[in-house]
């Protein structure tokens, strides 16, 4: 009997132990979100038993106040720190309490142009012991940036969500320093033309004097067709309308034809042909008279003479 009893006994206290340690002792989470221009947004959040003694929010801003006045002397920079919040909350039917303190602290890190350099604070003595003692640390950086140095080794790095982890302070304790480097951003259009002036001029004023070329070019060629003797186009085949080939064909044949013999000779339509013939007619060159359904166009010897 006496051997499960005592098993149990250990069981027990096995299991409550771990919470005799959280209720037992303060447990702290410190959440360092770092800003672009240097600042920090901290929030502390602290397990509590509920007869413990709290901080009001004048003694939270004196103790902020006295740890940025030691790191401003540290670092040389000028800092200032002010108390956003603090909360407790109490969960139903719990014997704890959770409190959370949120302050903003200016020139907690210093900036390098495209870097953002942290842990220098950290060389403050007793840094987290001047706030709430050990406890894990999350640090966030902006998505812009990317981490270039970083030591101590986190015990969780998680690049996606710029997200730093330490199980404990004792690390950044003994020489913390975290180098971010801001990402290249897109060349804008100026830098783009800044960059590449003396090339993109250079393409400008080759396609400037190839047209300039062109132009010149072009302007020769229309002068030299300008300057010669009108009427006198050379190299151009000599067109003959249809009144000269009606009239050459009459002649090849005897001064005598059928109307419907030169409409099949040229494929003009009837009424091109009697309208030509008709302007013929009015000129004196040809005569025409019906025979049957047809008409003879003879060729006058006045006009066959002058085209002979």
């Amino acid at each position: 009997m006496k051997t499960p009893v005592i098993l149990a006994f250990v069981f027990l206290a096995l299991f409550l132990l771990p919470l005799v340690t959280v209720l037992g002792e303060t447990s702290s989470t410190y959440t360092i979100q770092i800003g672009s221009d240097g600042s920090a947004t901290w929030t502390v959040s602290q397990t509590l038993e509920v007869n413990s003694s709290v901080e009001t929010l004048q003694t939270l801003q004196n103790r902020i106040t006295s740890l940025v006045d030691s790191a401003e002397i540290a670092t040389g920079r000028n800092m200032v720190a002010t108390v956003d919040s603090l909360t407790f909350t109490r969960p139903a039917n719990s014997s704890y309490i959770q409190a959370e303190y949120v302050f903003e602290w200016e020139n907690f890190s210093e900036v390098e142009k495209t870097r953002i350099v942290i842990g220098d604070v950290f060389l403050v003595p007793n840094f987290f012991d001047q706030l709430y003692g050990d406890g894990e640390v999350y640090m966030t950086y902006p998505s812009n940036y990317v981490v270039d140095t970083v030591q101590p080794a986190p015990f969780m790095r998680n690049d996606s969500i710029q997200t730093l982890e330490w199980l404990g302070t004792k690390d950044l304790e003994n020489g913390g320093r975290i180098v971010l480097e801001q990402e290249s951003a897109a060349p804008s259009f100026i830098d783009t033309l800044g960059a590449n002036g003396f090339l993109i001029l250079g393409l400008i004023a080759i396609a400037a004097c190839s047209s300039v070329g062109f132009y010149l070019f072009g302007h020769h060629r229309k002068k030299k067709v300008d300057a010669s003797e009108p009427g006198k186009l050379t190299n151009l085949p000599v067109m003959e309308d249809d009144e000269q080939k009606t009239v050459k064909l009459l002649q090849s044949s005897g001064g005598t034809l059928r109307q419907s013999a030169i409409i099949d000779k040229f494929g003009f339509s009837k009424a091109k042909a009697s309208q030509l013939l008709a302007v013929l007619e009015r000129k004196g060159v040809v005569r025409r008279y019906k025979k049957g359904r047809d008409k003879i166009v003879v060729l006058n010897e006045q006009a066959n003479g002058e085209n002979s």
